[in-house]
C-alpha cells in the first residue's frame, strides 16, 4: 500500500513539474506573439498587411465630412494595393499619395509608398518613406495621435506591429539594399508643407503691408495733427513747407 502511494505521489509530482515547464516555456511565446512582427522578411514587406476592414467603412455614414474622407481614403488605399499587387507601381503611388493627403497620420500608407518606389527601383526615395513610416508608427504607439489612433485600430484587420521589431526589420532590409537607416531623412508630409508655405507667404505679405503701407499712413496722419501754424505738410515726402510756398522745399513737388 505504501509503495502504491509513493508511486502515485511520484507520478503526480512528475506530471506537475512537466506541466509547469510547459507553461513556463509558453509564456515567452505568448508575449512574443503580442509584440511579433513576422520575422519572415517577405511576410513583413507585404502589401497584404495593410488591407483594411472595408466592412467597417461600409457601415459608416457618408453624410459627415469625416465619413466621406475615410471612405475616400480606404478606396484610394485599396485601389493602390490592387495596383501594386499587379506590378503597376507608378499608378499605385498615385493612389497612395491621394490617400496620404487625406490621412497623413496613417503609417501604413508610407510603407506602401515605400514598397511602390522600391518596386520601381528608386531605393533612395523608398528609404525615406520607410523612415517616415517608422516615425509615424512610433508616434502611434506613443499616443501622439489621440484622434487617429482609435480609427486606425478600428480599421486594422490584424494586430498592429510594434515599433522596435519593425525598426529592426526595416533597418535590416535597407542594409541589404545598401542604405543605412540612420542616415536617411524621412519623407515630408506634402500637405503640411504646403500649408506652412502658404502661412509663411501670408505672414510676409502682412509684414510688408504693415511696414510700407499702414505705418507710413499712421505717421503722416500724426504729422498732420502736429503741423505748426503757417506751415503745410508735403504728402509726398512728409517735409514741412511754409504756407507762402506752394511747392515743397524738399522734393519740389506742388502742394496737393
Amino acid at each position: 500500500m505504501m509503495i502504491f502511494l509513493k508511486k502515485k505521489i511520484l507520478y503526480s509530482a512528475c506530471f506537475f513539474i512537466l506541466t509547469l515547464l510547459l507553461l513556463c516555456s509558453s509564456v515567452p511565446q505568448i508575449y512574443a506573439d503580442a509584440d511579433r512582427v513576422s520575422s519572415d522578411d517577405s511576410g513583413f514587406f507585404s502589401y497584404r498587411r495593410f488591407l483594411l476592414d472595408t466592412k467597417s467603412i461600409d457601415a459608416m455614414s457618408a453624410t459627415s465630412g469625416t465619413g466621406r474622407d475615410l471612405k475616400k481614403f480606404v478606396k484610394d488605399l485599396t485601389d493602390g494595393v490592387y495596383l501594386i499587387s499587379g506590378g503597376q507601381n507608378e499608378k499605385a503611388r498615385e493612389k497612395f499619395f491621394a490617400a496620404r493627403k487625406l490621412w497623413p497620420e496613417y503609417f501604413g500608407t508610407d510603407f506602401l509608398i515605400a514598397m511602390a518606389y522600391e518596386g520601381s527601383g528608386d531605393i533612395d526615395t523608398a528609404a525615406r518613406f520607410y523612415k517616415s513610416y517608422l516615425i509615424k508608427l512610433r508616434d502611434f504607439h506613443n499616443g501622439k495621435n489621440r484622434i487617429s489612433a482609435p480609427i486606425i485600430r478600428f480599421l486594422s484587420r490584424g494586430e498592429i506591429e510594434r515599433y522596435s521589431p519593425a525598426e529592426k526589420l526595416v533597418e535590416g532590409h535597407l542594409a541589404d539594399l545598401g542604405v543605412q537607416l540612420s542616415a536617411v531623412r524621412p519623407a515630408p508630409v506634402t500637405a503640411n508643407l504646403l500649408v506652412y508655405f502658404v502661412v509663411l507667404l501670408l505672414l510676409i505679405a502682412g509684414y510688408l503691408a504693415i511696414t510700407y503701407v499702414l505705418v507710413p499712413r499712421l505717421k503722416r496722419r500724426r504729422r498732420r495733427k502736429l503741423v505748426p501754424e503757417g506751415f503745410w505738410l508735403c504728402e509726398h515726402c512728409g517735409v514741412l513747407s511754409p504756407e507762402l510756398s506752394n511747392v515743397c522745399v524738399e522734393c519740389r513737388k506742388p502742394r496737393l
